[in-house]
């Protein structure tokens, strides 16, 4: 399985390096994945493409789960600011699902949109 997190707006790129540290030390994923920092293509006469997404490849839906509770860590270190670039686009095969808020609900609700093929 392969997940995609993505952010956008004002402070995105200093928001995805901070997820990818913090995953990079949760125990549970850095065990069971394999991050990686994806930057966007880079057009012809670009310098270089800039930080995109980070990406997330693991085998199990357990896994899934850890990663999504990792981020409901993180996202809680954010504090109360809410911008743009703290909410978070999660992508696996098509699948799309925003969290805005790291509460148990918004975390369940992507847990079961992003394991919906596996039923």
């Amino acid at each position: 399985m392969s997940v995609l997190i993505y952010m956008s707006g004002s402070g995105a790129e200093e928001e995805l390096r901070s997820l990818h540290d913090w995953l990079l030390n949760e125990p549970d994923v850095r065990r069971y994945s394999r991050l990686s920092l994806r930057t966007a293509e880079v057009k012809p006469g670009e310098m270089g493409g800039a930080l995109e997404a980070v990406q997330v490849m693991f085998e199990d839906s357990a896994t899934l789960m850890n990663l999504l509770l990792a981020f409901a860590a993180w996202r809680g270190t954010r504090g109360r600011r809410r911008n743009e670039a703290t909410i978070a686009v999660f992508e696996r095969d098509g699948i799309k699902v925003t969290i805005e808020n790291a509460s148990p609900e918004a975390i369940e609700a992507a847990a079961k949109a992003l394991r919906a093929e596996e039923s």
